[in-house]
């Protein structure tokens, strides 16, 4: 399923680039923009509006087309940095029917194979636990854990933005599980009332019309 989602600056509050994507994690990439879409990142910070989401990927392409049409583009005396008309995106490439009915017979025949599983069972099992009892992938494991807690993130409650030199700081003066604000920044969810940001650009859900909770407090 695809998304439809928006790019708003907050210097002027318009929207300046109209986007579809596969998942939502798409609409608050990056990379891959154009060189108009980050003059305008540069001068102003911005946020991520997800419009319409669970569509087909020919209803996303034809929903986009309509909102370029709406705004206009830069170039077209809009204020949208879209290079195109949209709706020229692809998903990705399709396999010819005879690669897929090769593949489809190859799981198939290992899959009804029950020594050809024993083996992968075992094998998934032996490396697993050998990977996780290593001492250095212990350490590694520790180390991303905290690391990723130690990250700033920001706060915005009724206007009011913050900057937290980490997850826990946040979470005990919020009194919100660290778990829950990484969740808060990657999705555009609200907790208790506040957004929350890695780098200040706050994704807004606009499908999502009442909070979400995650763990209890």
């Amino acid at each position: 399923m695809a998304v439809l989602y928006r790019h708003i600056r907050l210097d002027k509050n318009e929207p300046f680039y109209i986007g579809i994507g596969n998942s939502k994690h798409r609409a608050g990439k990056k990379d891959s923009r154009n060189s108009i879409w980050h003059n305008i990142v540069a001068k102003s910070p911005y946020r991520v509006d997800i419009i319409m989401d669970n569509l087909t990927w020919e209803d996303a392409c034809k929903k986009e087309k309509e909102f370029i049409a709406l705004y206009g583009r830069i170039k077209d005396g809009g204020t949208l940095s879209n290079i195109t008309f949209g709706g020229e995106g692809v998903v990705g490439l399709k396999q010819s029917e005879e690669n897929k009915e090769k593949a489809r017979k190859i799981m198939t025949a290992n899959v009804n194979n029950p020594e050809y599983m024993e083996k992968v069972k075992r094998s998934a099992s032996i490396n697993g636990k050998k990977q996780a009892q290593h001492p250095e992938n212990r350490k590694k494991l520790m180390d991303a854990s905290n690391k990723a807690r130690r990250r700033q993130v920001y706060s915005l409650q009724n206007g009011e933005l913050k900057l937290w030199n980490s997850l826990s700081e946040a979470g005990k003066y919020f009194e919100i599980v660290a778990s829950d604000i990484r969740r808060c920044c990657t999705l555009g969810y609200k907790r208790k009332g506040v957004q929350f940001s890695y780098d200040g650009n706050f994704i807004i859900n606009l499908n999502c019309k009442k909070e979400k909770h995650y763990a209890r407090i």
